[in-house]
């Protein structure tokens, strides 16, 4: 797993411990993302978790930032309630991505009703575009 890989994986297990409970289906959603989408193995996902030593590579494009933030949400739903905390972990990453600090709080809401409403990635990425 090259170093941005494993610094987007850690921020999506980031989001499974923000309300301090780590829910199996929050685990579940984290392997599924770095399987499905990342093409990446179970042992490796364990391994970048485990070894976690690795610096945060903010997505140069829009549609990794949205891509990103999307799997957050994700994580954030997977165990069928959103915490103010993993809303406000989502908030911070709107910032760190460089969106209109205006705008922050209605594109957290927008991409978490996006994902409960299992609208796809695409979907979302060529609205927001």
């Amino acid at each position: 797993m090259n170093k941005k890989m494993k610094s987007e994986f850690i921020e999506l297990y980031k989001m499974v411990l923000a309300d301090g409970d780590v829910a199996p289906e929050e685990m579940e959603v984290l392997y599924r993302i770095g399987t499905k989408e990342y093409n990446v193995s179970l042992e490796e996902i364990n391994v970048a978790i485990r070894d976690a030593d690795t610096t945060f590579f903010i997505p140069e494009t829009l549609d990794g930032k949205v891509r990103l933030l999307y799997h957050l949400a994700e994580i954030a739903w997977a165990d069928g309630k959103i915490e103010e905390s993993e809303k406000t972990l989502l908030k911070r990453y709107t910032d760190l991505f460089g969106f209109i600090e205006e705008n922050q709080d209605a594109l957290v809401d927008y991409m978490l009703e996006q994902v409960k409403e299992k609208v796809d990635l695409q979907s979302i990425i060529n609205q927001l575009k």
